[in-house]
């Protein structure tokens, strides 16, 4: 059995120019990281949604930056609490960046009139809704409000709270398909909720048996493992934690999911250094396997091994 070719046809979805899922190693793994969140120093009041802009200017800088160097796509995953803070949120980075953006928000009702405000901000092409998910009050009038403001890309959050093992998370996405599928929307991604760093593994197997299964693109959140792991921030220096951090990334980046949440953009160059190399080793996998080089163009693999891609493709005229 191939671990890195699926038999059923791989999904890409496009949001916003950039490309999401596929065969492994075909596109590289989008990571997306957080602005706004709890505990996001730029923030100066929720209030009155105001917040450093100077300083945010330069995390996005960083972010283009490190993106164009490793061929790592960006997005960014919009936390609010309010619709007048997604409105100040959203006017601002519409100016400032190009990179597809998700609004993220843990009350539903709120999370709706973000995407209200973006699409009067003419931000429905690059927009993706986080989520769709088991803890929904009212699924069904959740979607048709969404499917009605226009919104094009959604994520699925996937659990099951009495099967906590891959199979749960399989159930769950089944249950709501269904009633997903009633927004027609054009992109539809997959999140495996991870809820430590340890069960991470029931997140990475979910994801091989949803893209086995379905196609679909999938992804996980490994900074909502990290992040919350005290036991790693009291042994030594901070360098620790970054080790475990990055470590968890690559991990996830190498076994089949095709877009990770990093959490804040402040961990930005580990997480796309560790994206970098294990989207490159994943590539090669596939390679090995196939003897198909799927990698597309801009890919890590082509863009930091150029030499040795070459002397691979050399009278290779196969490729996805």
């Amino acid at each position: 059995m191939n671990l890195f070719r699926f038999e059923t046809e791989q999904k890409t979805f496009d949001i916003g120019g950039v490309k999401v899922g596929g065969q492994p190693g075909e596109h590289p793994t989008v990571l997306i990281g957080s602005m706004f969140h709890k505990g996001d120093k730029l923030i100066e009041s929720r209030k009155s949604a105001a917040f450093d802009r100077e300083r945010a200017k330069e995390h996005l800088h960083n972010l283009e930056d490190i993106s164009q160097k490793t061929a790592i796509p960006a997005m960014i995953d919009v936390v609010g609490n309010s619709p007048a803070e997604f409105s100040a949120y959203l006017e601002f980075l519409a100016d400032e960046t190009s990179a597809p953006l998700c609004v993220d928000a843990w009350k539903t009702d709120v999370r709706i009139e973000a995407a209200r405000v973006a699409a009067k901000a003419g931000l429905l092409d690059r927009l993706v809704y986080n989520s769709l998910n088991p803890w929904s009050q009212d699924l069904q009038q959740e979607v048709a409000d969404i499917a009605n403001i226009g919104v094009k890309h959604v994520i699925i959050g996937v659990f099951d709270e009495a099967d906590k093992f891959s199979t749960g998370r399989l159930k769950s996405l089944e249950s709501l398909i269904p009633t997903i599928e009633k927004g027609s929307f054009s992109s539809v991604l997959i999140d495996t909720t991870v809820m430590n760093v340890a069960a991470m593994a029931f997140s990475l197997q979910a994801g091989f048996e949803i893209k086995q299964k379905t196609g679909l693109a999938v992804g996980c959140a490994p900074a909502n493992g990290t992040y919350m792991w005290e036991q790693i921030r009291q042994i030594r220096s901070r360098e620790v934690f970054s080790g475990a951090d990055a470590a968890a990334h690559g991990i996830a980046a190498l076994l089949w999911n095709d877009f990770l949440f990093y959490a804040p953009l402040t961990g930005t160059e580990r997480a796309f250094a560790a994206a970098a190399v294990a989207d490159s080793i994943k590539s090669l996998y596939a390679y090995s396997e196939s003897r198909i080089f799927p990698a597309v163009e801009p890919h890590p693999v082509r863009q930091l091994f150029p030499d040795f891609v070459q002397q691979l493709e050399s009278g290779q005229e196969e490729t996805l």
